[in-house]
């Protein structure tokens, strides 16, 4: 069994938990336990959210992990001398170590982040950088894996209302992950028959995480026009989500009542786009 340990601060947000359900659903899948979670702090006992919610922890320990997840707050943080110097130790003993949000700030201050590619919330980066000069910090990342440091801008929720994305995962043995067949009939594609649908269950591919974090040196967005189709109807990716991501890249917008595969439901809509975008 593998340990998984997620280093609580005070004032943490109950979003980040939604990391560690990557790690339930893995156990309810195989039908056993593959991963152990322990919720972790400087002294152990209850720890209040920034919603105000308390949760239990147990004071630092054995700093051996195969994961060791660092949770931020609602804002950048200064850990104390005794949280530093577990994320330094779990560093040292775990397979690898990860971030989530303004956990960074955390991994910053232990000294871990010195000449690695990083990653946080894109309203925190300016001052992580600032903070830690000898990062090299991408904010236009949603996670980056830079040898054993990993490091997220946040949940794909964080940004807009959740999905159901979430629950409708399910992990392989070699960790590569498939949508259900309640996932592909409800959640990402509910408007194609149920033979098509059926199809794309059949003959879908796994996703192995590590396969999104491949580095991007120069987005195309930021030097040329962008163009995006919004699927209202979309239960993947909340259309609110996407709303926030079109407007940050400045693209003409085009909304249509599709679920995420958009280009199978409207492939009208979706031609059109692309016409009207190569000009």
């Amino acid at each position: 069994m593998q340990r998984i340990g997620f280093v609580i601060l005070p004032d943490f947000q109950m979003l980040y938990f939604a990391a560690l359900s990557v790690f339930e659903f893995a156990n309810i899948s195989a039908g056993k336990q593959l991963y152990s979670i322990e919720l972790l702090s400087e002294h152990g006992g209850m720890m209040r959210s920034s919603l105000g919610a308390m949760i239990e922890t147990t004071p630092f320990g054995d700093p051996n992990f195969d994961t060791l997840l660092v949770g931020g707050g609602t804002a950048s943080v200064t850990a104390s001398p005794a949280v530093v110097d577990f994320v330094q130790r779990g560093h040292c003993a775990s397979r690898r170590i990860a971030s989530i949000c303004t956990g960074a700030f955390v991994l910053g201050q232990a000294g871990i982040l010195d000449g690695k590619r990083v990653t946080t919330h894109w309203i925190a980066a300016r001052e992580l950088k600032e903070r830690f000069p000898l990062v090299r910090i991408e904010p236009d990342r949603i996670f980056i894996i830079d040898g054993s440091i990993w490091t997220s801008a946040a949940s794909l929720g964080a940004g807009g209302p959740p999905t159901r994305l979430l629950e409708v995962v399910r992990p392989d043995e070699h960790h590569f992950f498939k949508l259900t067949r309640e996932g592909v009939d409800e959640v990402f594609a509910q408007d194609l028959t149920a033979t098509e649908r059926a199809m794309i269950f059949a003959t879908q591919n796994p996703l192995a995480g590590a396969a999104l974090g491949g580095e991007v040196t120069a987005p195309a967005w930021k030097g040329k026009p962008s163009w995006y189709l919004l699927a209202s109807e979309d239960h993947t990716i909340h259309p609110e989500l996407q709303k926030k991501m079109a407007e940050r890249i400045e693209a003409t917008t085009i909304t249509v009542a599709a679920s995420h595969v958009a280009m199978l439901s409207q492939p009208d809509a979706v031609a059109k786009l692309v016409v009207q975008a190569a000009g």
